[in-house]
């Protein structure tokens, strides 16, 4: 299946009930947006007000109650629909995952296991020698570790992916605005 919008999967900071909590959120149409819209929505995202949040203690959606309560032979029959039918996961998960370790401290190389097609794992950035020209020096490096599941894209596209994406972040792509 292939899907023409880029959905990202997140995770963002919210605070309910004066508690900071981590929340998923869904970037949708992403590969349709700026970073600068994307880096706004993310911020509005951050911010806004949550009604009937299902965290901590509050009360959960029946769907919820109800799949929690099945039997397991059920549950594993409704996971396993939810894991291949990729019009439900496009909808509730979107179509790629993220994950930004890097803001809260220096983590490195992320390792990063989720239920995307794709998932992306941000680190930190670090400093480190490089050779080249015939001489040493130091530079930053951002540490990105990218996830693709096997089922969906070779090993070989995956690899050309990576170095066109590693290019792009290289040269700064979309950040002219």
């Amino acid at each position: 299946m292939i899907f023409d919008d880029v959905d990202v999967s997140i995770v963002v900071e919210r605070e309910v009930e004066s508690e900071k909590l981590p929340v998923p959120y869904v970037v949708r149409k992403a590969n349709e947006k700026s970073f600068k819209q994307i880096h706004d929505e993310i911020r509005a995202a951050q911010t806004q007000k949550m009604v009937g949040a299902v965290l901590g203690n509050e009360k959960m959606p029946r769907i919820i109650s109800v799949f929690q309560s099945m039997p397991s032979i059920l549950r594993k029959i409704g996971w396993w629909k939810f894991r291949r039918d990729p019009f439900l996961k496009k909808k509730t998960m979107g179509t790629v995952g993220m994950t930004s370790l890097g803001m809260f401290g220096n983590i490195g190389w992320p390792i990063n296991i989720g239920f995307h097609s794709l998932e992306f794992a941000v680190g930190s950035i670090s400093r480190k020698p490089k050779v080249g020209d015939g001489r040493t020096e130091i530079r930053e490096y951002l540490n990105v570790t990218i996830m693709v599941d096997h089922d969906v894209i070779d090993g070989a596209p995956a690899a050309r992916f990576t170095a066109r994406l590693a290019e792009l972040v290289q040269n700064g792509f979309g950040l002219s605005e």
